[in-house]
């Protein structure tokens, strides 16, 4: 089945392309997500969480996701969470506050003279944060609560696909459902939608997305059970059921 775009890869015409600001910034957490799943592999395994090079080298995507994570949440700050648990609401918006603060601590710090570049003039024991549970895994752990919540509001994360160069007046959309719709450019030259001409049902593109966001939530809790503080994992609830892997068209 098609997924989503994967910027590192070659670009398919039957890929999911965000095609709005919340589902770019979604895009680019998830790419934040792959390279902290990748480094995670290296870290020693007898100790993960204190193998010190290992999570200074973390510091570069976990600041990453960071930064897009409060991006989307100040995004998503008027959409409507009426509909929501009280409890995540409050959630959402706690942590939000939280990690803005987190963004421009120690992990930056971190991040500038040890990971993303080598400063020369921070070589010294005390010129820089130690790559800490609490400098690194603090803010992945509310990065990824953030993400986990956001991706229940349903109509701010829309897709594209590749146009069929042959239909230049088709395009292809996901918004609650995949549709290929008809345009026509108004008068200031873009293309507006002007008739339906096919749904499918397909996998929601927010159901992949949360495949790499929780499998960073197991290895962020594989590494504060190491460091000693087994409180601190993420416990999601079971997402709601995947539709068939066989689309259906009307």
């Amino acid at each position: 089945m098609p997924g989503l775009y994967d910027p590192t890869e070659a670009p398919e015409p039957d890929l999911w392309y965000p095609a709005s600001p919340a589902a770019k910034l979604l895009v680019a957490c998830l790419e934040a997500c792959k390279d902290i799943l990748r480094l995670g592999v290296a870290l020693d395994q007898r100790r993960p969480s204190a193998d010190r090079r290992g999570m200074t080298q973390l510091s570069t995507p976990v600041l990453s996701i960071v930064e897009n994570a409060v991006a989307l949440h100040k995004l998503l700050g008027q959409e409507d969470r009426s509909s929501w648990p009280s409890e995540d609401q409050v959630v959402f918006q706690h942590v939000g506050k939280k990690l803005r603060k987190l963004a421009h601590g120690s992990l930056r710090k971190l991040r500038s003279t040890r990971s993303a570049h080598h400063d020369a003039n921070c070589l010294g024991p005390d010129s820089a944060p130690r790559a800490t549970p609490e400098v690194v895994l603090e803010p992945l752990g509310h990065a990824l609560i953030l993400l986990t919540l956001a991706l229940n509001h349903e109509r701010v994360f829309t897709w594209t696909r590749i146009p069929d160069k042959t239909k230049p007046d088709e395009i292809e959309l996901f918004i609650e459902a995949a549709a290929r719709f008809r345009t026509v450019k108004d008068d200031e030259g873009y293309r507006r939608p002007r008739e339906i001409l096919r749904l499918t049902i397909t996998k929601d593109p927010r159901l992949e997305a949360f495949e790499s966001i929780d499998a960073t939530i197991t290895l962020y809790n594989h590494l504060v059970q190491d460091a000693g503080y087994p409180r601190q994992q993420i416990v999601t609830r079971p997402r709601a059921p995947v539709p068939s892997d066989e689309p259906s068209q009307t």
